[in-house]
């Protein structure tokens, strides 16, 4: 009965309660239903910055994601990304990126080492997924040679193209090695 009297209020008093709402109430709030999905605006990912230094973030080791504006969990960022000055309040948490994002946007490429909870994890360069159990030449287990080639399981990723030149520092993600030549990067 108070639920259907609440949702009679006005419009503008919803608005004025809910911006006197914290974060994580709002997110909470906006998850009932469709109407308050509606008019609750989506968080930046400066309030998502400002949110992670709560006590309630910091109790479930929530971190901010520039690329996907999300609130996500301590595990899946890499050890780079929660350290230093990417840290929480660090003057680059605004550039921290979880794992997904990190490959979508070539930040992590395939055969890279990365530190995941002190231990080196690789992308593998012929199926995408990240292992700690790697052959020669960066190529997970599932994927070693004598299995079907290619993997049932690999994944084409069109962003990573698989030429990779190792006379060059730069991965090359979605362009060509004449792009880097005549300086054609749209970063």
């Amino acid at each position: 009965m108070a639920i259907g009297l609440f949702m009679r209020l006005p419009v503008e008093l919803h608005l004025s309660i809910i911006d006197k709402l914290e974060l994580q109430d709002t997110i909470l709030l906006a998850r009932t239903n469709q109407y308050f999905r509606s008019i609750i605006p989506t968080p930046t990912h400066g309030d998502l910055l400002k949110a992670e230094a709560d006590t309630w973030a910091r109790d479930r080791g929530l971190y901010a994601c520039s690329g996907c504006v999300n609130l996500r969990r301590f595990e899946e960022f890499a050890d780079d990304m929660k350290k230093g000055k990417r840290s929480r309040g660090g003057t680059k948490a605004t550039e921290r990126l979880c794992l997904q994002c990190g490959v979508a946007r070539c930040l992590y490429t395939h055969g890279v080492s990365i530190k995941i909870y002190g231990r080196s994890h690789v992308l593998c360069q012929l199926c995408g997924r990240f292992t700690d159990r790697t052959a020669r030449h960066a190529v997970c287990e599932a994927c070693l040679p004598g299995v079907e080639w290619p993997p049932a399981h690999a994944v084409e990723h069109s962003s990573v193209r698989e030429h990779v030149s190792p006379r060059t520092a730069r991965i090359y993600c979605g362009r060509t090695p004449t792009d880097e030549l005549f300086g054609i990067w749209h970063d």
